[in-house]
């Protein structure tokens, strides 16, 4: 490996000079636009906890009351705030850094895993994003993004080693 990249390394538009929107190839656009999709998705659950889960526990034994009302609320501010992390780190990715894909694959796995025990809950926002989950992790693995992610991870250490 040479200590300098040449301009004639990099043929695809990637190395352009465009914004990432432009130059990132389409898998990885597609995983970006599916990790705000899926965010979407996770701020309305969250709202939705945080409008209904203090209605329910309303219903429940009164001693277990404002403990379940706690937790609820709890539970809902953690989704949008996760879910924000996971817009953030998906602006990340269509600029090609590789912590951004690994973080958001297993946020993502972990979060299709706790998906699957709320399905009887909220069968239709669950399997909504299970579904865009799965598919965003599979396209930021697709040939065409790998390709991306190396040839940007490559072109930053070169940056580093030029100084």
């Amino acid at each position: 490996m040479t200590d300098h990249l040449r301009s004639d390394d990099f043929d695809d538009t990637e190395f352009s000079g465009e914004p990432a929107l432009l130059a990132a190839p389409w898998p990885t656009k597609a995983a970006f636009w599916l990790w705000l999709t899926e965010a979407l998705i996770a701020i309305i659950n969250g709202v939705l906890v945080l409008s209904y889960g203090p209605t329910l526990a309303a219903g429940i034994d009164p001693s277990l009351a404002s403990t379940t009302t706690g937790i609820t609320i709890a539970v809902g501010v953690l989704l949008i705030v996760v879910a924000l992390f996971r817009a953030l780190c998906a602006f990340s990715v269509l600029r090609g850094r590789t912590w951004a894909k690994y973080t958001l694959t297993i946020l993502g796995v972990i979060g299709v895993g706790s998906a699957l025990t709320q399905v009887t809950t909220a069968p239709g926002t669950t399997i909504a994003s299970v579904l865009v989950t799965i598919a965003a992790i599979v396209f930021m693995y697709l040939p065409d993004s790998n390709a991306y992610f190396r040839r940007i991870s490559e072109e930053r250490l070169a940056a580093k080693a030029r100084g």
